[in-house]
């Protein structure tokens, strides 16, 4: 029996990969034009070249890209981890970030709502999720501190076949103009700064009225939950904490809390519906305001209050 799989892999394509086009049809192309539609690849940063794919540097990336849970270091790497920041590799950190605990993403994130709309990503990642919002049809402006991952999302959407604005610029001093941005995507940032207010501020400032911020921040776990969770008990923010960040400047918050294995569950809750435990024991925090459409009658109904 001939094995399909095979046939796959040896005859289709690499995923994200054009083709060029044929010159008998559409004749030769310019050197300019052809730099614009096949740009070269972006290279991989030194400090992770030629790296194997069990290197602690790269798994650490993948596992934070896929949001699994760290590995034990005696056992050897998984299987599907391919070769390092190829468009398999990406695509397997993208397959595991959306399976398993992490199929709320798509859902509560509404990949497909902001076709059209210009979508600033901002956070500590390799842009899995601005992908998504890019094949919706979003324009995507991507701003890193850290030129290293910078250079890893534009290489990400170059294999994807997307269009992508990156910015290398910190988070506190945007180089965007105000009110030209439709939708902020904020991944696990507000918990890593010294002054979350400020990046909050500037948020603010380069959205648009009436636009829509969406951030998804760990959630601090309870004491009792740092004996089966690796993660450290200051390791995020409170419900009051990400509350008191986004009340002055926003309206109609609405704040969930997603992502749990039930490994993780002290055994006697076990048994109660999985969005309950959710609710209350969930990795991170997903916050959803929008800027006000008046901004200054809602500074003057919030200074009579």
């Amino acid at each position: 029996m001939t094995d399909r799989a095979w046939i796959w892999r040896e005859e289709q394509p690499m995923p994200g990969i054009r083709k060029p086009r044929p010159s008998s049809r559409y004749g030769p192309l310019s050197a300019s034009h052809q730099q614009m539609i096949l740009p070269s690849l972006p290279t991989i940063p030194r400090v992770w070249q030629d790296l194997p794919p069990d290197d602690p540097d790269v798994l650490q990336l993948f596992r934070r890209e896929s949001l699994s849970v760290p590995r034990n270091s005696r056992r050897r790497p998984p299987a599907y981890l391919v070769q390092p920041f190829s468009m398999h590799w990406f695509l397997a950190a993208e397959r595991l970030r959306y399976g398993g605990p992490g199929r709320w993403i798509p859902r509560v994130m509404e990949f497909g709502k902001h076709s059209g709309e210009t979508l600033l990503a901002l956070g500590r990642n390799l842009g899995t999720d601005a992908a998504q919002f890019a094949k919706c049809g979003a324009k995507v402006v991507i701003c890193n501190n850290n030129a290293d991952e910078l250079q890893l999302i534009r290489r990400n959407f170059y294999l994807r076949d997307l269009a992508i604005r990156a910015h290398h610029a910190p988070y506190t001093h945007l180089p965007l103009e105000d009110g030209s941005v439709d939708v902020v995507q904020l991944d696990g940032l507000l918990h890593e700064m010294d002054n979350p207010a400020l990046a909050v501020q500037e948020i603010y400032r380069v959205l648009k009225p009436g636009g829509k911020v969406v951030a998804v921040v760990p959630a601090r776990p309870r004491r009792w939950q740092t004996v089966r969770n690796p993660r450290p008990f200051h390791a995020g923010l409170g419900s009051a904490e990400l509350k008191r960040l986004f009340l002055p400047h926003f309206i109609e918050h609405r704040r969930l809390r997603r992502h749990m294995r039930k490994r993780e569950i002290w055994w006697g809750y076990r048994w109660l519906p999985k969005q309950w435990l959710e609710n209350c024991f969930g990795r991170y925090w997903i916050l959803k305001a929008f800027k006000p459409v008046n901004v200054s009658q809602f500074m003057e109904e919030r200074d009579v209050a």
